[in-house]
C-alpha cells in the first residue's frame, strides 16, 4: 500500500512539474515573439501625452511602455527609426509600468517630469540605457541624476516633481486606461483603432501602416 501510494504522489508531481514548466515555456513564448491579434480597441486620448510627429498624422501610433521591460527597449529605436522615415506618422508614449519591474514605476515618474519641460524624447533615450535591473532606490540614487544630467535639468527640481502626487496621478490614469483596455503587457502599441502587443519587427510596422494608409 505504501509503495503504490509513493508511485501515486510522484505521478502528482511529475505531473506538476510538466505544467508549471509548459506554462513558463508559453510565457516566455509570448514575451519573446510579437503578439500581433490586431484586436480593435478604443483608446481614450490624453491630449497633453508626449508625441512626435504631426497633429494630422494619416496614421497614429500609441504606446503603452514600460522603461524597465527588455522588449520595450529593443522596440524604442525601430519606432523613433519608423517616425523619421515616415513623416505621416505620429507616436504618442502612454505609461505602463508593470509591478514585476521594481524602478519602472519611479521611472516613468522622471520621464513625466522630464516632458514637462519639454524633454521627454531626450529622457526616454536615458532611461532606456540605464541597467534594466536597477531598483527604485538604485534609481532615485543613480539613475535620476544621470537622467537630469542627460536632458538638462536640476537634479533637486527632477526629484521633486518625481515626489508631486500629480505627477503619480498622470502615470496611474495611463495605468487605468492601459488596464481598461485589457492590455496585458508591454510594449503595446495601437495603430489606427487596433492593438497590438510585442516586438514588432520593422517590416511588420511598414505592413501595419500600409494597410492603415489605404
Amino acid at each position: 500500500m505504501g509503495n503504490r501510494v509513493s508511485v501515486v504522489l510522484l505521478a502528482a508531481v511529475l505531473l506538476q512539474v510538466t505544467v508549471v514548466a509548459y506554462l513558463l515555456a508559453h510565457r516566455s513564448a509570448s514575451a519573446e515573439e510579437t503578439i500581433s491579434n490586431g484586436r480593435a480597441v478604443t483608446v481614450s486620448t490624453r491630449p497633453d501625452a508626449a508625441r512626435l510627429g504631426p497633429d494630422d498624422a494619416r496614421v497614429a501610433i500609441i504606446e503603452f511602455g514600460d522603461f524597465q521591460c527588455p522588449f520595450c527597449r529593443a522596440l524604442h529605436p525601430t519606432l523613433m527609426q519608423f517616425v523619421q522615415q515616415h513623416r505621416d506618422v505620429s507616436l504618442t508614449y502612454r505609461y505602463f509600468p508593470l509591478p514585476i519591474h521594481p524602478a519602472a514605476q519611479v521611472m516613468a515618474l522622471a520621464a513625466e517630469c522630464a516632458r514637462r519641460e519639454n524633454k521627454f524624447w531626450q529622457a526616454a533615450d536615458v532611461l532606456y540605457s540605464l541597467p534594466a535591473d536597477m531598483s527604485e532606490q538604485q534609481f532615485l540614487g543613480e539613475g535620476l541624476p544621470e537622467v537630469a544630467n542627460g536632458v538638462g535639468l536640476p537634479v533637486e527640481g527632477l526629484m521633486g516633481c518625481v515626489q508631486d502626487p500629480n505627477t503619480a496621478r498622470v502615470v496611474n490614469g495611463d495605468k487605468a486606461e492601459a488596464m481598461r483596455l485589457n492590455i496585458l503587457g508591454t510594449p503595446a502599441l495601437i495603430i489606427g483603432s487596433r492593438l497590438y502587443v510585442g516586438n514588432l519587427p520593422y517590416s511588420e510596422l511598414q505592413s501595419i501602416y500600409e494597410a492603415n494608409s489605404k
